[in-house]
């Protein structure tokens, strides 16, 4: 089984209308996007696939989504434009393109956080809800120079985590004492 991944982004605005919070006012995000492929084989060139080819369609429909309001592009004038929703939404959109291709879309199934520290330390990696519960932990103490901390989008009892929001908190704490942490934010849908 061969995988490729591609990755772009896309700027926007948007607003939570039924969200009781800060997101239900106007305001923007750089929104990355990673889309999966596996194929089963090589063709006579030793690809999978082409790169190029994954990238062109996807670069063609966030160039829709670039620099709106995502609130005000059909398809979310009756879902709000959450993470969720704009997943999902991208998904059928590039399934079509893809659909006499040797390879197929498919869903992912891990999200790999890369880990560059100045020396040895420990690093934890905590998931959490949007309402703050903890999914899942792990502690990686072999990160130095760098490392890969792979959360495979299950919780701590090995269940699938069900589509959502989830934060991210990646904690770096080195020999010497100084500690680091940066916040990402993971959308699932299932």
């Amino acid at each position: 089984m061969y995988q490729l991944w591609v990755e772009e982004h896309f700027d926007a605005a948007h607003y939570l209308p039924d969200y009781n919070g800060k997101c239900e006012h106007m305001h923007g995000h750089r929104f990355k996007v990673v889309i999966r492929m596996e194929g089963e084989s090589l063709g006579s060139d030793g690809m999978a696939y082409d790169f190029a080819k994954m990238k062109q369609p996807l670069r063609q429909i966030l160039s829709q989504l670039d620099h709106t309001c995502l609130n005000d592009f059909a398809p979310f004038s009756e879902n709000a434009p959450s993470s969720e929703h704009i997943a999902k939404w991208l998904y059928a959109e590039l399934q079509p393109h893809f659909a006499t291709a040797p390879v197929n879309l498919t869903q992912v199934d891990s999200v790999v956080f890369p880990v560059t520290i100045p020396g040895p330390g420990v690093v934890w990696l905590d998931i959490f809800t949007m309402a703050g519960d903890r999914v899942w932990s792990v502690e990686v103490s072999d990160t130095w120079p760098s490392a890969n901390v792979t959360w495979k989008l299950r919780n701590q009892a090995g269940t699938r985590v069900a589509s959502g929001l989830y934060l991210c908190k990646l904690t770096a704490e080195l020999s010497d004492g100084t500690r680091a942490e940066k916040m990402y934010r993971v959308g699932v849908v299932r």
